[in-house]
């Protein structure tokens, strides 16, 4: 059996998790937003969506196997971090897909809400691919230039500068 799910965080291209995404029988269907939820950066790591009216959050919305959302809901935590529930998610297209989302089960600092122009949701560092030098990483924070996922040098296992800004946005976090 098929399910849809909308991530908004590190599941999405581009981030430490979305390898879950790549896995046999996971379809990419668009990218959508949700309305009445916010975003906020819950850890340094990783954002939460709530529900909150007048709010959206922006993500990607993916099909998947059974057995590819059971290990979801253990990465997520679901249950004590994290609590899944179905909601419509509204495509790129304009059609409404019924999905999972998982809401963030704990208070949310105000200070550390993600406003819709700061979507979808971008981890605050790039790394330089240590292995190659080579496209391989994340979208860029300064100019927003988009980094290849997939490096044919080091196939993904090292991280680069942004293309477009010539990494003098980068910022090395420990």
């Amino acid at each position: 059996m098929l399910e849809k799910v909308f991530v908004y965080g590190t599941l999405m291209k581009g981030h430490n998790n979305h390898y879950y995404m790549k896995r046999e029988g996971v379809k990419f269907l668009g990218k959508g937003r949700v309305d009445g939820f916010a975003l906020y950066d819950v850890t340094p790591y990783y954002p939460g969506a709530i529900k909150e009216n007048g709010e959206s959050v922006l993500g990607e919305v993916y099909e998947v196997p059974e057995e590819c959302m059971e290990k979801i809901d253990y990465l997520e935590g679901n249950g004590h971090l994290y609590q899944r529930e179905k909601i419509s998610v509204v495509l790129e297209n304009g059609k409404v897909e019924d999905c999972w989302i998982y809401l963030w089960l704990h208070n949310v600092h105000p200070e550390s809400k993600v406003p819709l122009e700061q979507q979808p949701w971008r981890k605050s560092r790039i790394e330089i691919c240590d292995i190659c030098g080579g496209e391989c990483g994340w979208d860029c924070d300064t100019c927003g230039g988009e980094i290849k996922e997939d490096c044919p040098e080091c196939h993904g296992e090292g991280w680069t500068t942004c293309p477009e800004c010539n990494g003098k946005g980068f910022v090395i976090c420990d």
